[in-house]
This record gives structure tokens, C-alpha cells and sequence, in this order.
């Protein structure tokens, strides 16, 4: 998204300060690559989004039991995607980075073993939210259980018992 947004609309949505400090020149590194001061930024970022990721996961517990999964299973994902760019070798400038499937279904997975773990699972209804329905799509093995959403979610939660029962 930077290299987009930076290309398209001349926006820039990295500190100023850290851009600074780390010496990198943006538009260099937008049309030569990531070069060392850029990773070294984008490093410090995902550090901070780190601590961010686990500080939200250890309060999980605050938020309503209708809605832990969902964000806590975005959050996973979110983290994820920095991984991803660490792969691509931080080429997060020329391409879009993601999770890959198999890896957002064990993401998934390790969410509910979680939430499980914590007693903080919960009878939920997963697909009242609007972000558990805009990510069906992408969902290996749930494409054909799109018509399942429009029906109901005892219809998906009878077809993946492993995932969704209690």
C-alpha cells in the first residue's frame, strides 16, 4: 500500500521522524526497491505493530464475547501480512502483499485453540460480522459454502465442525 499510495496520489503514510532518521528517500525506494534504511524503518514499524498485536491479544477478554473472534482472528491476519513482506523481501513498494491461504487457515485455526484455551469462546454467531463475511471469498475450501452465508450460519457451522463447534 505504500508504494501505491505513493505512486498514485503522491501520499505518504510513514513518520515523517522515522523517514528522517532512517535516511530513506521514498521515491528512490519506491522505483529502485527497499533498500537497507527502508527496512530498517519498516522493521521499527512492525515491532511497534508487534507489541500492538499482543498487547491487543492479552485483552481479548475486555471485548464482548460476539465479537473476540472475528477482530482477534483479523488481528492474526494483519500480523501475518508482515510476515509476508518480510518473504518478499520487503518489497512492500511494487506489490501487495497477503497471507496466503493455507497460512490464514492455520491463523484461523490457532484463533479458536486460542479463544478455547482462554474460555473465552463462547456461543457466537461468526457470521453476523461484516468482517467474517467479506472474508469468506478468499477462504480456501468456503467458496462453495458461499450460499451457505445467505442461509444462515447453522448451514456453515454444521459443515466445518472441527472449526466452528464448542
Amino acid at each position: 500500500d505504500v508504494g501505491e499510495d505513493y505512486r498514485e496520489n503522491k501520499r505518504v503514510y510513514l513518520p515523517t521522524e522515522l523517514l528522517d532518521r532512517h535516511q530513506v528517500d521514498l521515491a528512490q525506494n519506491v522505483e529502485k526497491g527497499p533498500d537497507n534504511n527502508f527496512i530498517a524503518l519498516w522493521e521499527e514499524l512492525a515491532e511497534e505493530s508487534s507489541r500492538g498485536y499482543v498487547e491487543f491479544e492479552d485483552s481479548i477478554s475486555h471485548y464482548d464475547s460476539d465479537c473476540r473472534f472475528p477482530v482477534l482472528v483479523s488481528s492474526k491476519l494483519y500480523s501475518g501480512i508482515m510476515d509476508s513482506v518480510r518473504k518478499n523481501n520487503y518489497d512492500c513498494l511494487s506489490k501487495r502483499n497477503y497471507v496466503p491461504e493455507a497460512r490464514m487457515m492455520e491463523l484461523i485455526l490457532e484463533t479458536r485453540k486460542i479463544l478455547k484455551k482462554r474460555w473465552l469462546y463462547g456461543r457466537v454467531d461468526f457470521w453476523s460480522t461484516i468482517g467474517w463475511a467479506a472474508m469468506l471469498p478468499a477462504l480456501p475450501g468456503l467458496k462453495r459454502y458461499q450460499q451457505n452465508v445467505r442461509t444462515g450460519a447453522e448451514n456453515i457451522s454444521a459443515n466445518f465442525p472441527a472449526i466452528f463447534s464448542l
